[in-house]
């Protein structure tokens, strides 16, 4: 029997639209690619300058997914505002679950809601609702192939797709007579389960055909008559795309693509045959899109056939596009730039201050397309942090990336400071960018980043640093270790290690800076704050681990690492001549 064994989507909103299925129904993460583009991509899909983002989820089969497209080229338009499950096309996606009452709750907290009220009687009921896209779910209490196929292990099963048709012989010949699906005899929806996707008193006819554990249901509406697909519709546009056919045989795949010829149905590009995996979309003469795809049983893991984390985000342009960061130490220096350039680009951004003054907040609120919203706290009190970030994150969402932008410093020899002032510049320093970390990660999702300032002085000794040094050389381990705990739920970690930068607290410093530590500093130089944060941002665009905005800054780490020797007498000789005044 030919089998289903991908049911593909084109969402507007890749991360939450994934996110949102394993939240509320329990699929599994099976992995991703960022490669379909260019020439092949383009033909294979059938849509000109086809460049798209692709995560997969499972439900526990071994051969079956659901594939979630976020194209970027060309720019997914969207679902009519008024579109039902009458017109024309793929529409409807029925789910067996074994939790209904559950999956009703965690609907109802994502603010889903049923279109009606459940339908049947306890065991059989069923409900409907659209997920974030718009696209029809049914919920199905009962399976109708209950003790025919079994269910997936996990606790959701996909057993049906419905497709609305013009002409029902002609989906009869190309679905049953050329794909070679069976005619199901049991009965998957009754006149009154109309109701449930807003259609209670229609007319329709419907041809129902069993595709392996995946029903696909062909209805012809004679009331209401939907509307049909319009004239310059794509695949890309939002909603459902297509199904797959499965085979793990080659010669079988190529059987069905050649019948499939042999029949009049043409497919957008010949067959894409690369060894391990064969795909080609073929259409049917109402538009209708199936692809047929052939993989080896040891390739499942790189197509999406086994659970595992999805690749990094990669929006319009091919790099990350952060709808919503959140920046500590906003409010001035680094972090007012940075704020002030992801607002530029429209990313919402909550600035978190211990002083949100009023000049911050007239620079920052009506810079670009993004929303700033500002919330005073202290990064080294975790009530009133942790208050901050929740209500950071009830406004705009989880955030894509968290920058720890607060700290201080506090220029002396160890002799001349006191043991309060090393704490209070280790409590800021170190110490806020734990608080922060332990504030944000609960509320942070696979592909989000979170950033923390460091300094150059967290990677090589400085004179009258003491307490700063040992604050930033913390901070640069503390992030190494929040990166590999964080491997797993797919959450980058950066520590950026930038030299001096012309900022407000710099400025005040140099006031007092001891001689010595002026000469070692301007071995690295200084920076201006615009240049420095386009470099982190363009470095944490590209996921790098270890930023350092500045050459002669960048040299310098390298001399320290490769040649520590070197650098730790070229800086005494530079500590001697400065305390002898030469």
């Amino acid at each position: 029997m030919t089998a289903m064994n991908q049911v593909a989507m084109s969402v507007r909103d890749l991360r939450r639209t994934h996110a949102w299925y394993q939240r509320v129904f329990g699929f599994t993460p099976a992995g991703g690619t960022n490669a379909f583009k260019g020439f092949i991509a383009e033909r294979v899909q059938g849509v000109p300058g086809a460049a798209s983002t692709c995560w997969w989820l499972m439900d526990g089969r071994d051969f079956f997914q659901l594939e979630l497209f976020e194209f970027y080229s060309p720019v997914t338009r969207p679902l009519p505002a008024d579109w039902r499950l009458c017109d024309i096309g793929y529409g409807m996606v029925s789910l067996v679950v074994t939790e209904f009452d559950a999956v009703l709750a965690r609907l109802a907290e994502t603010g889903a809601a049923s279109l009606t009220p459940p339908l049947g009687e306890l065991g059989r009921r069923r409900a409907c609702v659209r997920d974030p896209e718009g696209v029809l779910l049914e919920i199905m209490e009962g399976d109708p192939l209950d003790g025919v196929e079994p269910r997936a292990p996990g606790p959701v099963t996909v057993r049906g797709v419905t497709l609305s048709v013009r002409d029902l012989d002609a989906s009869r010949r190309f679905f049953r007579d050329t794909l070679e699906l069976e005619e199901f005899t049991g009965v998957l929806h009754e006149p009154e389960h109309g109701a449930l996707w807003g259609l209670p008193d229609a007319q329709r006819e419907a041809l129902v055909l069993r595709a392996g554990g995946v029903l696909l249901e062909i209805v012809r509406y004679e009331t209401p008559r939907g509307r049909d697909l319009p004239a310059d519709y794509r695949i890309s546009d939002q909603g459902l795309l297509n199904i797959a056919l499965g085979f793990r045989d080659r010669r079988a795949f190529e059987r069905m693509h050649n019948k499939c010829v042999a029949a009049g149905y043409r497919g957008n590009w010949r067959p894409l045959r690369l060894g391990a995996w064969s795909v080609v979309y073929v259409n049917d003469d109402q538009g209708c899109s199936v692809e047929l795809l052939h993989v080896m049983p040891w390739y499942d893991g790189r197509m999406g056939f086994r659970p595992g984390p999805p690749p990094p985000y990669r929006g319009r342009g091919g790099l990350p596009q952060w709808r919503t960061a959140i920046v500590t130490g906003g409010c001035s220096g680094i972090g007012r730039e940075l704020s002030r350039r992801l607002l530029a680009a429209g990313t919402a951004v909550a600035i978190v201050d211990r002083d949100i003054n009023d000049d911050a907040r007239a620079a920052l609120a009506t810079v670009g397309n993004g929303r700033a919203v500002f919330h005073a706290a202290d990064v080294t009190d975790m009530a009133a942090l942790d208050a901050a970030i929740g209500a950071a994150v009830a406004d705009l969402g989880a955030p894509d990336l968290v920058v720890n932008c607060a700290g201080i410093q506090n220029a002396k020899s160890f002799s001349a400071l006191t043991r309060e002032e090393f704490e209070t510049v280790v409590g800021v320093n170190l110490f806020g960018s734990r608080n922060l970390a332990e504030a944000v990660l609960p509320h942070m999702e696979h592909g989000a980043q979170l950033a923390l300032v460091a300094s150059l002085a967290g990677l090589l000794p400085s004179h009258s640093y003491a307490a700063y040094n040992a604050s930033k050389y913390g901070v640069v381990g503390l992030a190494g270790a929040l990166r590999l705990e964080c491997v797993e739920r797919g959450i980058e970690v950066s520590v950026i290690c930038p030299p001096e930068v012309n900022t407000p607290m710099v400025v005040t410093e140099r006031k007092t800076l001891p001689p010595v530590a002026a000469r070692l500093k301007d071995t690295a130089g200084t920076l201006e704050v615009g240049p420095c944060c386009e470099y982190i941002l363009e470095q944490l665009r590209r996921r790098r681990v270890l930023i350092i905005p500045g050459r002669r800054a960048r040299w310098v780490a390298r001399v320290a690492r490769w040649f520590p020797g070197l650098l730790r007498r070229v800086s005494e000789r530079i500590v001697r001549a400065a305390s002898a005044g030469r």
